[in-house]
């Protein structure tokens, strides 16, 4: 082949690629993009929606790819247990964390700023976890105590305005035109917050209990972050109100939340009418105890 010839086939590539990158008006955007597809590969019953195709993406990375992690290589991921827990070194911005610390981190960081992006851009999104989402944060759902103090110990932690430090973000569960379950004996839904992560299922995030005086000072000015777990199907995030709809669920098992006051205006207490007629006789006499007016509910 020719010098000229070359040069001319060359040319042309160039001109077909740039075409290529020049979007179509009349093709929709990538939130109303074709029905989902069967699942990916990899990932039984993924859907195939172009967002959930990048959380798969970002969950199947191999730390042996030289070319995007280096850092990383020999790296495996830490265990749903450990995903549970805050551990210091892996928090440390010094990077003083083992590779697999590292590595767990940077994908469910990835996952989270993901969802962020792809919710957050898109009006229609935005608007339905804004508005039409309940978030209900359940006091003691992991735990066998049940003992009306410790409950009292919770709503004074989670209702307190005198701390300086900024609140943690928490770990609700999502309703959408439908009365809270009552997973636990207490719960409070927070009417004004930021939804920042949403699925289907719980999603091992972080137990707040579990970080120490350490930890606590490093996010004294952020507050608590929650991460997503790594160990979960991406076809239950859900990203927008057709994912909910597609999903069939009863509720949304995580809704991490951030920036969320906890005003008296701003918040209803649920307490589980087959509690103990005892136990919610000193929940409400502490709640009116306030003398703010709070809003509660037997349900």
């Amino acid at each position: 082949m020719s010098d000229q010839l070359l040069r001319k086939y060359i040319s042309f590539l160039i001109l077909q690629e740039n075409r290529a990158k020049v979007s179509d008006p009349k093709t929709p955007p990538y939130w109303k993009s074709a029905p989902p597809r069967k699942g990916l590969k990899g990932h039984s019953g993924v859907y195939g929606t172009p967002d959930h195709h990048a959380a798969a993406g970002i969950q199947s990375r191999d730390p042996k790819d030289r070319k995007s992690t280096q850092w990383a290589i020999g790296a495996e991921l830490e265990s749903k247990e450990d995903q549970e827990q805050y551990n210091v070194a892996s928090e440390k911005k010094s990077g003083d964390g083992t590779l697999s610390q590292k590595w767990t981190k940077s994908k469910r960081r990835s996952l989270k700023k993901n969802w962020n992006e792809r919710v957050y851009s898109v009006p229609e999104r935005e608007k339905f976890f804004q508005e039409k989402v309940d978030c209900v944060h359940y006091l003691g759902m992991y735990s066998d105590e049940k003992h009306p103090e410790k409950f009292i110990r919770l709503l004074d932690l989670h209702l307190s305005t005198d701390s300086a430090d900024k609140n943690p973000e928490l770990s609700t569960v999502g309703y959408v035109d439908k009365q809270p379950s009552m997973f636990s004996p207490v719960g409070i839904l927070f009417k004004n917050r930021r939804i920042v992560y949403a699925a289907t299922g719980d999603q091992t995030t972080q137990f707040i209990s579990s970080a120490d005086d350490q930890i606590r000072n490093f996010y004294k000015s952020s507050g608590l972050t929650k991460l997503p777990g790594t160990m979960w199907n991406v076809s239950g995030i859900v990203f927008s109100k057709e994912d909910w709809e597609r999903a069939n669920s009863a509720y949304l098992g995580e809704a991490i939340i951030a920036n969320y006051s906890n005003s008296p205006q701003d918040i209803i207490i649920y307490l589980d009418k087959n509690n103990n007629k005892q136990f919610n006789k000193a929940i409400i006499t502490h709640i009116e105890s306030y003398g703010d007016n709070i809003q509660y509910q037997i349900i």
